[in-house]
C-alpha cells in the first residue's frame, strides 16, 4: 500500500473560503499535477466528490457523463466557477453530492500517494502552503504516514 499525506480544511465554523480562492487552488493545483512527475498519485483537494444521478439523467448517444459534460461546458461558458457549476448540477438534479471531499466534517479535503518519493512528499507540502496563502481565511491540515513531516502532523 502507498504512503499517503492527507489534508482537510474541517468545518468548524472558523474556517472560510470563497469560490473565488478555491478557483486559484484549483489552478494551482492543475499546475502541480501537470508540470511534476508523480510516482504513486497526484494532488486531490476536493471540495465535492461528484455522483452521477442515474435515476434523473435521460439516455442520450454520449450517455450520462456525457450530458453532464454538456451541461457542465454550457454553464462555464456563462461565466460560472467550479463550485457554482456543481452547486446548479445539483439543483438541475443531474448529479448528487458529498460536501467536504474525501472526509467527513470538513470543507474540502484530499489525498496524495507519495509512496517513497519524498520529492513528490515535498512538492504535496509546497502545494499546500502556497494554497494556504490563497486561503488566508482558513486553515489547511496535513497528515503524512511517513516521515517527510517529522511532527506525523
Amino acid at each position: 500500500m502507498a504512503r499517503k499525506l492527507y489534508y482537510k480544511i474541517v468545518d468548524d465554523g472558523r474556517n472560510r473560503i470563497t469560490d473565488q480562492e478555491w478557483e486559484e487552488i484549483l489552478r494551482l493545483q492543475h499546475w502541480y499535477n501537470s508540470e511534476f512527475s508523480w510516482t504513486a498519485g497526484k494532488l486531490a483537494f476536493k471540495m465535492y466528490v461528484v455522483f452521477s444521478n442515474q435515476d434523473r439523467v435521460e439516455e442520450s448517444e454520449e450517455g450520462v457523463w456525457g450530458d453532464i459534460h454538456k451541461r457542465r461546458v454550457e454553464l462555464r461558458y456563462q461565466g460560472l466557477m467550479d463550485n457554482q457549476i456543481i452547486r446548479q448540477l445539483e439543483t438541475e438534479g443531474l448529479i448528487h453530492v458529498k460536501k467536504g471531499g474525501y472526509f467527513d466534517g470538513c470543507l474540502a479535503s484530499g489525498f496524495t500517494r507519495v509512496a517513497g518519493n519524498e520529492f513528490n512528499a515535498y512538492l504535496a507540502c509546497e502545494y499546500l502552503l502556497k494554497a494556504s496563502r490563497i486561503a488566508q481565511s482558513a486553515v489547511i491540515e496535513v497528515k503524512d504516514e511517513g516521515e517527510f513531516i517529522k511532527t506525523g502532523k
